[in-house]
């Protein structure tokens, strides 16, 4: 299982992409263990923390068996939250409950 993860960041929320490489590896080596048989090879993720309204965006290309989907942060939450280890804590429960649902969807791996 390929996995690679982007940001679309905004530094102003008071955490800079920079200080999640941490963070990042640990979702891919979480990835690297899971096996969504054979229509999924890779996994591609873009994490966004920015002050505007977005759409979560997923597909599966089924050509190149790529899965892709957004993990759109709230970002006024974050960025209101006044020490940096509790705007991690926000940021790190927000990935993990996006990607829950967004794997637990029925329709989550559309073509």
């Amino acid at each position: 299982m390929i996995v690679k993860i982007t940001f679309e960041w905004n530094i102003e929320c008071g955490v800079s992409a920079n200080e999640l490489f941490p963070l990042t590896e640990a979702i891919e080596t979480f990835f690297l263990k899971k096996n969504y048989g054979n229509s999924v090879a890779e996994i591609f993720i873009v994490l966004t923390c920015r002050p505007y309204d977005f759409k979560q965006r997923k597909k599966l290309k089924k050509a190149s068996r790529l899965f892709s989907y957004d993990i759109i942060l709230d970002y006024f939450l974050i960025r209101h939250t006044k020490t940096k280890e509790e705007k991690v804590e926000i940021i790190c429960k927000q990935i993990i409950e996006i990607s829950q649902k967004t794997f637990s969807s029925r329709t989550s791996l559309q073509y």
